[in-house]
């Protein structure tokens, strides 16, 4: 089994790379846990200096959800909370303290039943929010084939 680390760089909190050690050289013999101290150690002796920027442990799909996603380069790593978040969608989008995720300056609309059905849905257009701060959402059809 594998155990993930991010690199985070100091200061921006952004992710800048994924990095990978395997967890049968990183066992806490009492409780069978993998140590986080350990793997920064073996991280350095496998890819040199990792300062000075911080490496978090980050887990798969299916492993404990303690960071409750996986972390992504060019993500942000939320500190405070423990978390990794994706990449920031545009520049207007911030932080929403209570889902732990982006949040667009103005909420998307939402699509009737018979929208759905038809293939339609939203994607965010920072150029026409920065032109007109009500507007942002734009509607789409997908089309078949």
């Amino acid at each position: 089994m594998f155990v993930y680390f991010a690199e985070v760089e100091d200061g921006t909190n952004i992710v800048k790379r994924i990095a990978l050690t395997d967890s049968n050289d990183m066992l806490d013999t009492e409780d069978d846990t993998v140590s986080e101290e350990l793997g920064q150690v073996l991280l350095t002796k496998q890819y040199g200096d990792i300062s000075p920027n911080t490496w978090v442990r980050t887990y798969r799909k299916g492993s404990p959800p303690l960071k409750q996603r996986f972390a992504m380069v060019g993500g942000t790593y939320d500190a405070s909370n423990d978390i990794f978040l994706d990449t920031k969608p545009a520049a207007s989008w911030t932080y929403d303290n209570s889902t732990k995720d982006w949040k667009a300056p103005i909420a998307q609309p939402t699509l009737s039943s018979d929208d759905i059905a038809a293939g339609y849905f939203y994607i965010w257009d920072e150029s026409a929010y920065q032109a007109d701060n009500t507007k942002g959402w734009v509607k789409y059809k997908q089309e078949n084939g």
